[in-house]
């Protein structure tokens, strides 16, 4: 009882797929019948139009049920085949894709016939389908909208027209344009629109590949589901079927039409596997079908571009009887373009020897710039040099100072050793008195002493005589003497010891004096030997001052001349390039037109005017840009340079040298040389011409310095020295004030001095600074235009590299449309295979 009840089942599901699979066949008929009116109405009224892409949307929703079509084409085959069968003549399916269908499913049908009326009735349509195929081709403007499987195919095909098939595209264009070209032969204007609509539909086709390449990918995808679950199903069902039949014919009685049914089931699905194994059969034998498919388009491809080049070839022909008829014409022509030729090489001759001309310039330049570099190195191993002696004069000024410093040393000396000995005269004089008094007082002593033994004689005798009285007045008087002489020695050891003390604090007085004096004379000597050195570090730096000034305004006068020179020759370089390129150009261009114009044979009419004439290049700039010479240039900063020697001038006029100067005779000369006599040892090149005149404006100053501090000199000389130490020795008050008061003036005028002066030199080298930067600044601008034209090579190399890319991406994007004609025809294969298996279930 189980046996009948699945088969039932198993009845009713079959019974649900088909009335379903019915249903929605109608759907898919009604569908095509209106795309198909649709095709029609918009095939009839532009049959010229430019091929347009297949709407997304239809593509998209015809994806999700292409099985569905198959099946239905399938059913309206049959239908077809049994209307066909009552009538003589064969009827065409609805569908606008029964040729190729029809001509696969004819194809399996010859490896395994079923029935001879479908053969027989299928056998015509591929002969319908041949000449179908190289109407598309030829005529690729007219697309069929996407229906069904070779609609989608043709669309598709029209639309990403791949760069094999663009030649019989053109051709076909030179084809219809070859009327016009013979019509009008007169107008011989370069037509530049060509390339632009060329460029157009390059891009519109990469457009349309993109877009079919996408639907391509959509369309194999949904392909592959669909095909990966039609064999999930038919092998499910497939089992279902054998493990239901082996079931049923297993529990059903022998003999029994159960059994006989379940045994059906199981040859059903023997039958199955076999179409299976038969498919994969047909699978390879339609790759070989596919193959000589693709020769035969191949063929016709072949027999389309002979039509187009025997089409050229005659108007060609007609081109060239054109010509041999106006042959004179030609050769006056060549006449003239032999001497446009000519001009032209005069022409570029003309132009080499100009560019000879400014490389020489430019060599030249860098000549003088050399021997500028060479000049400036020769200056300052120059000025080292004159450096050099001025070291030299400073060492003999310092062993000159040695020398007199050295004398007085030997006057100090010796005035020291006379107050010595005055001293030491004073002292023995005091010594002598305190001798003398000490004689004098010793003298008195026995003096006193022989009256006191005159008086014991006396006492003596009136004690013998015994007078009493006349005894104790001698022995007081005694006394009294005694007393007396105490005091006196008292006195004078108090007078001796107040004139040994003086003595000793007059010859500490004498050291502390001689100390003070040797550490003034010390300290006056560090203040000159200071003041000097930065005398000299100043008339340095002012004599140096003046020609780095010079130097570096004259090389920057001659780098700004050099780099405008320099400029100008790349203008006129880049000019004369820029001319030689044009005139270049025009020639191929009017090479490249007569060239055009011999293949068309319409170029007398319009003749183009002599481009020569009007590129007549301007003289050059370099030959009448002014020659700027350095002195006006120069001038400038020697006015600069003097106004502020003249205000370091001014005020260093109010300074107190000018009471030095004016106390002592000007008799001795300045210990050292003027800078003008330094100064003059200098190169009177041209350059430094300008500036001679503003040198000795700092001599002046720096003499009005060497006399003032040569009157301070000049005051410790050893008859002034001799004279503060009598003054000091009579009055005992240490060295002179004065001195110290003059060195002290004469350091702080130096100090304020040597102050303005680093002001100067800060301000200069600021300036010095903001030169160097302007040059680094101006050699970069240089370097920055230097890449800036190797950048542009690179550029074009780029544009060339870019040209080569493009022209390999349009071979790849012809190898890829024909992987997907390919890939079509495949699937095409594929699904002729998967309706003829559902038709024999069906069956």
């Amino acid at each position: 009882m189980s046996a009948p009840g699945k088969s039932s089942r198993w009845g009713s599901l079959l019974s649900q797929a088909v009335a379903g699979v019915e249903a929605r066949l109608d759907t898919i008929l009604s569908e095509e019948e209106q795309s198909k009116q649709a095709s029609k109405s918009s095939l009839s009224p532009a049959p010229a139009k430019p091929p347009s892409a297949p709407s997304r949307s239809a593509s998209n929703s015809r994806t999700n049920d292409r099985l569905q079509e198959r099946l239905a084409r399938a059913v309206a085959a049959k239908q077809a085949h049994k209307a066909e069968s009552s009538s003589t003549k064969p009827t065409p399916v609805t569908t606008p894709r029964q040729s190729v269908d029809v001509a696969s499913r004819a194809s399996s049908e010859d490896i395994e016939p079923a029935s001879k009326s479908t053969s027989a009735q299928q056998s015509p349509r591929p002969s319908e389908d041949v000449p179908q195929r190289p109407s598309q081709e030829v005529q690729p403007s007219t697309p069929e909208p996407a229906t069904g499987e070779e609609g989608d195919k043709e669309g598709t095909a029209s639309t990403d027209v791949p760069t094999d098939e663009t030649a019989p595209l053109d051709a076909s264009i030179l084809v219809t344009e070859t009327p016009t070209a013979t019509a009008e032969p007169t107008t011989n204007t370069p037509d530049t629109s060509p390339t632009q609509s060329q460029e157009e539909r390059i891009k519109q086709l990469e457009r349309e590949l993109e877009e079919a390449r996408l639907q391509q990918q959509e369309e194999t995808h949904g392909y592959v589901e669909q095909i990966d679950a039609l064999q999930a199903k038919l092998q499910y069902l497939s089992r279902e079927t054998t493990d239901a039949a082996r079931k049923a014919a297993q529990e059903a009685p022998s003999g029994s039409l159960e059994k006989k049914l379940a045994e059906k089931d199981q040859q059903i699905a023997q039958l199955m596997e076999e179409g299976k194994n038969l498919a994969s059969t047909e699978q390879k034998l339609r790759t070989l079908i596919k193959g000589l498919r693709v020769k035969i388009t191949e063929g016709e491809k072949e027999v389309n571009s002979v039509k187009s080049s025997r089409s050229k070839l005659e108007t060609e022909l007609d081109n060239l009887r054109k010509r041999s008829r106006r042959a004179d014409d030609l050769e006056k022509y060549q006449e003239e373009l032999h001497k446009r030729i000519g001009q032209s090489q005069k022409d570029i001759d003309a132009l080499r020897s100009e560019v000879a001309a400014r490389d020489k310039t430019i060599s030249d330049l860098r000549s003088q710039l050399q021997k500028a570099k060479d000049d400036a190195k020769a200056v300052t191993a120059k000025i080292n040099d004159e450096a050099l002696e001025k070291e030299r004069q400073r060492v003999k000024e310092l062993e000159e100072d040695i020398a007199a410093l050295q004398v007085e040393k030997n006057l100090i000396t010796d005035r020291a050793k006379l107050r010595e000995n005055e001293l030491k005269e004073k002292a023995e004089r005091a010594a002598e008195r305190a001798r003398v008094v000490e004689v004098e007082m010793k003298a008195e002593l026995q003096i006193m002493e022989s009256k006191l033994e005159a008086m014991r004689m006396r006492a003596e005798e009136t004690s013998s005589g015994a007078i009493g009285d006349s005894q104790a007045k001698l022995l007081r008087q005694v006394e009294t003497l005694q007393t007396q002489y105490s005091i006196a020695s008292e006195n004078w050891q108090g007078i001796e010891a107040t004139l040994l003390a003086r003595i000793t604090n007059l010859e500490k007085e004498r050291d502390e004096a001689l100390q003070r004096e040797s550490e003034m004379r010390k300290k006056a000597r560090e203040a000159a030997l200071r003041a000097r050195r930065q005398e000299e570090e100043l008339e340095e730096t002012k004599t140096k001052l003046p020609t780095f000034q010079e130097d570096v305004k004259s090389y920057q006068v001659q780098l700004e001349s050099l780099k405008k020179r320099a400029e100008e020759a790349e203008a006129a370089l880049a000019a004369a390039r820029a001319d030689f390129e044009k005139q270049k150009a025009s020639w191929k261009e009017e090479k490249a037109e007569s060239r055009d114009q011999d293949r068309r044979g319409a170029w007398l009419e319009d003749l183009p005017g002599s481009t020569f004439k009007s590129n007549s290049r301007p003289a050059s700039p370099l030959l009448s840009a002014p020659q700027r010479t350095l002195s006006s240039d120069l001038l400038g900063l020697a006015s600069l340079s003097n106004k502020l020697r003249k205000h370091s001038a001014t005020s260093s006029n109010g300074d107190p040298a000018e009471r030095f100067s004016s106390r002592r005779p000007s008799a001795q000369p300045p210990s050292r040389p003027s800078i003008q006599a330094t100064m003059s040892g200098l190169p009177s090149a041209g350059l430094f011409s300008p500036t001679s005149e503003t040198v000795p404006t700092p001599s002046t100053n720096a003499a009005d310095r060497d006399e003032a501090f040569e009157g301070v000199e000049r005051s410790s000389s050893p008859h002034q020295i001799v004279q503060d130490m009598v003054s000091v020795s009579t009055v005992a008050a240490g060295p002179s004030v004065q001195l110290v008061e003059r060195m002290s003036a004469a350091i702080r005028r130096l100090e304020s001095e040597k102050v303005a002066t680093r002001e100067e030199l800060a301000r200069i080298s600021n300036q010095r600074d903001e030169a160097r930067a302007e040059i680094v600044t101006l050699m970069r601008e240089l370097e920055s235009n230097k890449a800036a034209a190797r950048r542009l090579t690179e550029l074009e190399a780029e544009v060339a590299e870019v040209n080569e890319r493009y022209e390999t991406t349009l071979e790849l994007l012809g190898e890829k449309s024909e992987l997907v004609e390919e890939l079509r025809a495949d699937v095409d294969d594929v699904k002729a295979m998967y309706r003829d298996l559902v038709e024999r279930t069906v069956k």
